[in-house]
C-alpha cells in the first residue's frame, strides 16, 4: 500500500493509528513528502520500499537536517503505519516485521516480539518464522546446554502466543499451524520415537508413574542405539533393559539411582517378566513365586527358602531336601527356623498346581514337628476363690458408701493383697494373723497394713459391714524431738561425735535412727540396725525426704562397719579434736584399703602405699584398663595423711606414721 493512500486513509477517518495520535502520523508522512521533494499525494515507497529506502542507520544526506533519535523515531512510525494499513514485510526482515506487528498486538508489554525475535538465534542460519515447527523447536531446546534450556522454552512459548495478536496473524508471517508446545524435560514420551508395539503398552496402563517409566525405558533404549523406535516388540524391550547404561544418556535429564530402579521395576512389572538383570537363579524364584500368587498359593514364608538357595546359585527345580534341612538346622533364630519349615512345606503344596519344571524334581519332605498340647490350667483353689469374691463384694460395698478415686482402696489393697494368699476373705482377718504379718512383711507394707487395719475397725463402728473385730495399733510419725531408745541411745551418740559431722547431717542420722526403732520391736539394739538393708526401710517423706534420709543412714552405717582398731579409732577421735574438716580426714578411705591387713597407722609406710597403688591400676583385678581414678583418690588421701604432720595434737598423740610422701 502507497504511503500516499496511509496519509488519506487517516485524513478521512478510515485509519485510526495504533500507537500515535493521527495528527503525528500525518506530521510524519509529510515529512516524508519534504525528504523525497514530492507532494504527498505522489508518495509511493510501498512495503518493504520505506525500509530500504531509508535503513535503520540515519544516511548521511539526512544526517544536516534530523539527528539519529528523531530519525529512528519517525522511521518506525512509518513502518508502524504501514503494518497497520497493510500488514506484512514491512521492514524487508520477516523477523523484525514480526516483532512490529507484536509490538502492536501487544502494547505496551513489548516482551513478546523481543522473545519471538530472539528465537531466530537459537534457529539454524536462514531459517524464516513461517519454516519453525514443533520438531525445529525441540531440537534447538536440546542443541543447548541444560542450563538455557529454559530461556529456549520461554521463546518457544512467546512465539506460540503471537497467534492470539490481529497484525501477527494478518501479516502472514506465522506457519500456516501453530507449533505445539515444547515437551517438558522429562516428557520422554515426546523426546524420542517410540514403536507401536511399545506405545500400545504405554497406553495399556492408567497408573501415571508407569506410563512415565516405559516411556523412560524406551528413550534411553534409543538414544543408547539398543532401540529403533519403529519395529521394536515387547520381547526386544525385555531383551534390551540389562544392556541398557546405568546413567542417562544426553540430552536426557539427570536422574537419581533410585528414581532409575523405580522406573525399571515399573516396565518390568508391566512387562510381567522377571527382572532379566538379576541372576537366572533369582529370576526363576521371581517366576516361581508370580506363578503360585496367580495360582492362589501361599508364599509368605517361601523368601527364607529362596534367599538361602539364590546365595547358592540353586533355582527351585534343583533344591532338595537334604538342602532345605541343612537351611533349617543353619538358621540360629527360632522365628526363620519355623519359616524356613513352613516354606518347604508350601513348595510341596504347589506341586500338582503349577508346571513342573518350576519345582523340584521330588518333594523336599520337611516338615514342621507336631506342637505340643498346652498342659492343663491348674485347679483353682476354692478357698482362695471365694477369699477373692468376699472382697470384691466388700469393696462394692464401700463404693456404695462414697468410697472413689485412686487412693480411696491404697491402704485396704495391701491388707487385701496378703490375705488373698493365704486364702482369707476380709471376715477371715483376724489379729493374730495382722500381728504374724506385721513382723514379716517389708517395711514399706507395714504403715499401709496398720492403716488398714484401722479403717476396717472405723468401718466396724459407723457401718453395718461383716468385719472382724480388730485392735487399731497404728504409730505416731516419727519426730526429730522424740528420745531414742536407751538400748540404743547410749551406743549411738559417741559413734556420731566420733564421726565430726555437720550439725544438719547428724540431724539425718539421728531421724533415720528413730524412724529405724519406731517401726522395729522394743528393745532393738544398735547391731541389729546396723543389720539392715536402707532398701528395705520404709522411710518417711516424699521421695527426695526419703533418699536423703537413706544416704545419711547408709554414710553412719558403712562408717561403722569399717575394720576399726584401737589406734584408727584413737586417730579419728584426735582428728576430730583438732576441729579438720571431714574431706581432709584420710582415716575412712585408707582403712577401706586396710580390709586385707592388720595395720595400725603408725606402721604405715611407702611401700605399703606403692602396693596398693599397684593393685588399684592393675589391670588384672581391675580388668580391663585398672582403676587409675582409684589410685589417684588413694594418693591423695595418702598426702592428707602426711598434712596431718602439721597438727601438734595429733602429732604428740604418737599415732602417725613417718611421713611417707611421693608414691610415684
Amino acid at each position: 500500500m502507497r504511503i500516499a493512500d496511509i496519509h488519506a486513509a487517516i485524513a478521512c477517518g478510515d485509519l485510526v493509528p495504533v500507537a500515535i495520535a493521527p495528527i503525528a502520523a500525518l506530521a510524519a508522512v509529510e515529512q516524508l513528502a519534504l525528504f523525497e521533494g514530492l507532494a504527498v499525494p505522489r508518495l509511493g515507497l510501498a512495503s518493504p520500499g520505506f525500509a530500504r529506502a531509508y535503513p535503520a542507520e540515519l544516511p548521511e544526506r539526512l544526517e544536516p537536517v534530523i539527528g539519529a533519535g528523531r530519525y529512528r523515531t519517525w522511521r518506525n512510525c512509518i513502518l508502524d503505519l504501514q503494518m497497520q494499513a497493510a500488514p506484512g514485510d514491512t521492514d524487508g526482515d520477516p523477523w523484525r516485521s514480526l516483532k512490529r506487528a507484536a509490538d502492536l498486538d501487544f502494547r505496551p508489554y513489548r516482551n513478546k516480539g523481543i522473545y519471538a525475535a530472539d528465537l531466530q538465534n537459537v534457529l539454524p542460519p536462514g531459517t524464516r518464522p513461517g519454516d519453525v515447527t514443533a520438531e525445529l523447536l525441540s531440537a534447538a531446546a536440546d542443541a543447548v546446554p541444560q542450563r538455557r534450556r529454559q530461556a529456549v522454552r520461554q521463546k518457544a512459548s512467546a512465539f506460540r502466543s503471537l497467534y492470539k495478536g490481529r497484525f501477527c496473524r494478518a501479516a502472514g508471517l506465522l506457519p500456516l499451524h501453530c507449533p505445539d508446545a515444547l515437551p517438558a524435560s522429562r516428557h520422554h514420551a515426546g523426546k524420542a520415537r517410540m514403536a507401536p508395539a511399545i506405545a500400545a503398552l504405554r497406553a495399556s496402563r492408567v497408573d501415571k508413574r508407569t506410563r512415565l517409566a516405559i516411556a523412560y525405558v524406551n528413550r534411553l533404549g534409543v538414544l543408547a542405539g539398543r532401540l529403533d523406535g519403529w519395529t521394536d516388540t515387547l520381547e526386544t524391550l525385555a531383551g534390551a533393559i540389562p544392556l541398557l547404561p546405568d546413567e542417562p544418556v544426553a540430552p536426557m535429564p539427570a536422574t537419581s539411582q533410585e528414581t532409575r530402579r523405580i522406573y525399571f521395576t515399573a516396565v518390568i512389572s508391566a512387562l510381567g517378566i522377571s527382572d532379566p538383570r538379576l541372576p537366572f537363579a533369582e529370576q526363576a524364584w521371581h517366576a516361581l513365586r508370580k506363578a503360585a500368587r496367580e495360582a492362589g498359593l501361599a508364599t509368605d514364608c517361601l523368601w527364607v527358602l529362596a534367599r538361602f538357595a539364590i546365595e547358592r546359585a540353586m533355582p527351585p527345580c534343583h533344591v532338595t531336601g537334604p538342602a532345605a534341612e541343612e537351611l533349617a538346622a543353619n538358621l540360629t533364630a527360632p522365628d526363620k527356623r519355623h519359616r524356613a519349615l513352613i516354606a518347604c512345606e508350601q513348595l510341596d503344596a504347589m506341586r500338582g498346581v503349577l508346571p513342573a519344571h518350576l519345582l523340584p524334581p521330588e518333594p523336599l519332605g520337611v516338615r514342621r514337628k507336631p506342637v505340643r498340647a498346652k498342659p492343663p490350667a491348674p485347679p483353682k483353689d476354692p478357698a482362695r476363690e471365694a477369699a477373692a469374691a468376699a472382697w470384691k463384694e466388700l469393696y462394692a460395698q464401700l463404693r456404695s458408701l462414697g468410697w472413689e478415686g485412686g487412693n480411696a482402696f491404697n491402704n485396704l489393697s495391701a491388707l487385701k493383697k496378703f490375705a488373698l494368699e493365704h486364702g482369707l476373705g476380709p471376715t477371715g482377718v483376724t489379729q493374730s494373723w495382722v500381728d504374724q504379718l506385721l513382723a514379716a512383711v517389708p517395711d514399706r507394707y507395714r504403715g499401709r497394713i496398720r492403716a488398714a487395719v484401722g479403717e476396717m475397725r472405723q468401718l466396724r463402728k459407723t457401718t453395718e459391714l461383716a468385719l472382724p473385730d480388730l485392735e487399731s495399733r497404728t504409730v505416731r510419725a516419727t519426730t526429730r524431738d522424740d528420745p531414742l531408745p536407751e538400748t540404743v541411745s547410749a551406743q549411738f551418740e559417741p559413734l556420731l561425735a566420733s564421726m565430726g559431722l555437720s550439725a544438719s547431717t547428724e540431724r539425718s542420722i539421728r531421724f533415720a535412727i528413730r524412724t529405724v526403732c519406731a517401726s522395729r520391736a522394743e528393745g532393738i539394739t544398735l547391731r541389729q540396725i546396723l543389720e539392715l538393708d536402707p532398701a528395705d526401710i520404709a522411710w518417711p517423706g516424699d521421695q527426695a525426704r526419703q533418699q536423703d534420709v537413706a544416704r545419711a543412714f547408709g554414710s553412719f552405717r558403712a562408717f561403722l562397719l569399717l575394720p576399726w582398731s584401737n589406734g584408727w579409732f584413737r586417730l579419728q577421735l584426735a582428728i576430730v579434736a583438732a576441729e579438720i574438716p571431714r574431706k581432709s580426714n584420710p582415716v575412712p578411705l585408707l582403712l577401706r584399703h586396710l580390709a586385707a591387713e592388720d595395720l595400725e597407722p603408725k606402721e604405715l609406710d611407702l611401700a605399703w602405699a606403692q602396693r596398693v597403688d599397684r593393685q588399684l591400676r592393675s589391670t588384672v583385678i581391675h580388668p580391663p584398663h585398672g582403676r587409675a581414678d582409684l589410685a589417684l583418690t588413694f594418693a591423695r588421701h595418702v598426702g592428707l595423711l602426711d598434712e596431718l604432720h602439721n597438727h601438734p595434737g595429733i602429732v604428740r598423740s604418737g599415732l602417725l606414721p613417718p611421713v611417707i610422701g611421693q608414691i610415684r
